[in-house]
């Protein structure tokens, strides 16, 4: 409207007073249609950047929580599998370490039976092999030689 319709100062004056005092009546603002066009943009504007804000936030966060909890899991399965593994292995471990145990153990009662008590080279011998299948043979050696010089080791 400013720019339609210029009024010299002292009626510029006048309209101001008039505008402000149906303002006051009405308890309402008049508001030009530039401010509602500029209050419309901004509301546009702030709109827009407000949605980009909490767009980039909310991803920042998420990927923030995926990456938490993505670790916690990671570590519990991590732990879970670990423990698994280590029981296994340790079975296996000790059932290879009983079976060896046992073979010497038989191979030492064998000597015995048949030679006396077997000298410490032979016990040493025997305590540093790891082989259960050739402690086996072993085993069976003592059962048919007639020395026990006659062992191969």
């Amino acid at each position: 409207l400013d720019y339609v319709l210029t009024l010299p100062d002292s009626l510029a004056c006048r309209f101001d007073r008039e505008v402000e005092d149906i303002e006051e009546v009405l308890n309402m603002p008049y508001v030009t249609s530039i401010e509602r066009r500029a209050r419309q943009e901004g509301l546009q504007q702030g709109m827009q950047e407000g949605l980009q804000q909490g767009i980039q936030e909310g991803l920042q966060q998420g990927i923030q929580e995926g990456l938490q909890q993505g670790m916690q899991e990671g570590l519990q399965q991590g732990i879970q599998e670990g423990l698994q593994q280590g029981i296994q292995e340790g079975l296996q471990q000790g059932q290879q370490e009983g079976m060896l145990q046992g073979v010497r153990d038989l191979l030492r009662q064998a000597l015995e039976v048949r030679f006396g008590a077997p000298p410490d080279s032979v016990l040493s011998k025997i305590e540093q092999c790891r082989d259960v299948a050739a402690l086996r043979a072993l085993h069976e050696q003592a059962l048919t030689v007639s020395s026990i010089g006659e062992l191969t080791f």
